[in-house]
Order: C-alpha cells, then sequence, then structure tokens
C-alpha cells in the first residue's frame, strides 16, 4: 500500500517530488498524482493520528472501496497450510488465483488483509 501520509508529511517538509519518491520507493507520478488529489481534498500535513493510509485512500480513491464483495481466502486454512513442509505464500497464491481467476487482487491485498494475530511460520527454502 502506498504511504500517503509519508508522502504529504515529506512534501510538508520541503522536498522535491523526487527526493519524496526515492525516499519511499514510489513512482514520480504516482507521488504527483497524491499530491494533487491532497491539495483537491484539502488535505495537508499535520494529518490526525486516526486518519490511517487506507482511510486516506478510501477518500482519495472511493471507487476502490467499493470491492467488498471480493472473495478473501480462509486465513486459518492458509496458515495451517504453511505449516507443511514446502508451503510457500506464493504457492498458495497461485492456487488461489486459479480459484478466483475472474478476480483482480494482488499478493500484497493478501498479506495487508492477513490476520496480524496469526503468527506466520519461518520462511524455509526447498532444495531440489
Amino acid at each position: 500500500m502506498i504511504d500517503y501520509r509519508e508522502i504529504l508529511r515529506l512534501k510538508n517538509l520541503g522536498f522535491s517530488n523526487v527526493d519524496v519518491t526515492n525516499s519511499i520507493h514510489s513512482s514520480r507520478n504516482k507521488v504527483s498524482e497524491v499530491i494533487k488529489l491532497a491539495e483537491e481534498h484539502e488535505l495537508e500535513w499535520p494529518i490526525p493520528e486516526a486518519l490511517t493510509n487506507r482511510d486516506i485512500e478510501k477518500l482519495f480513491y472511493p471507487e476502490r472501496a467499493t470491492n467488498e464483495g471480493r472473495k478473501l481466502p480462509d486465513f486459518e486454512c492458509v496458515y495451517r497450510e504453511l505449516a507443511k513442509p514446502g508451503v510457500t505464500l506464493s504457492l498458495l497464491w497461485a492456487e488461489y488465483c486459479v480459484k478466483c481467476e475472474q478476480e483482480h487482487m494482488i499478493l500484497s491485498r493478501i498479506v495487508d488483509k492477513f490476520p496480524s494475530r496469526i503468527q506466520l511460520p519461518y520462511a524455509t527454502s526447498c532444495k531440489d
């Protein structure tokens, strides 16, 4: 997810768009778009602590907030599968995509939604 708060904070500190881009590892176009949207919505730094990046995204892109009907994976099942030898999150993602090929969801969204209360097993590598 884009760190909208950080973009606006750095801009408020006087950083150029290129400096902000390099700092948050995002594209120049995205940084410019966020700054433009913030101006349109009269959103300035400091932003209230209660306003999260997800809230800002909903403000900037209300059409994206309507995707609540997407089918999310059973995270308890994902956790059980990850405990098995040789199973990776990428493998589970590939299986999930086959099941839901009509949906356009990216891996980072799944990771963002993964309940933080669940501890992921340590990553292991498989040797052939």
